[in-house]
């Protein structure tokens, strides 16, 4: 499967210099718009369905360069906002008297990231299981990533925000 993937993630940039939408520029539009965090929680998907209704995404390896450029997206805004959390956390705990009751904060949310990844590749590891090696299971494994790195870098954000002093 891990072939399959690098193989898919080779010709996705390729597909995306021909003009496949959906990129980090329309994900940040979306996820700046005013609102409930519910609101843009919308913002998964749309750049990919942009993406599969253009001629390119009609094909199957259209459709895989389509969800990688999308996730390439959500993965940059997740990694943006874990590496702000971080700062916060190690500010905290930088703050934090020694016979404090309460745990350092950067070491729970390293081994809370850790988790997630592991959780990810497992989730998505089972969900190509249905498809046998076939067509379609390219295509389901790059979409739980999807799936799964836009809810992580939402809930990163919400934790941001619970964070902000």
């Amino acid at each position: 499967m891990r072939a399959l993937a690098a193989l898919l993630l080779l010709a996705a940039p390729a597909l995306a210099q021909e003009g496949v939408p959906g990129d980090a520029a329309g994900l940040a539009t979306c996820m700046a718009a005013p609102g409930e965090d519910t609101a843009r929680a919308s913002c998964a998907q749309k750049l990919t369905d942009a993406c599969l209704a253009s001629p390119e995404g009609m094909t199957t390896l259209g459709m895989t360069a389509c969800l990688v450029a999308e996730t390439t997206a959500w993965d940059k805004l997740l990694n943006d906002r874990y590496a702000a959390l971080l700062v916060q956390a190690e500010a905290f705990d930088r703050e934090l008297e020694p016979d404090s009751p309460y745990a350092p904060s950067a070491p729970v949310l390293q081994q809370m990231q850790r988790a997630w990844i592991e959780f990810r590749d497992a989730s998505c590891a089972y969900a190509v299981t249905p498809y046998a090696g076939g067509t379609m299971a390219g295509i389901a494994y790059e979409g739980c990533l999807r799936e799964l790195t836009a809810a992580q870098a939402q809930r990163l954000g919400i934790l941001g925000k619970g964070n902000e002093g």
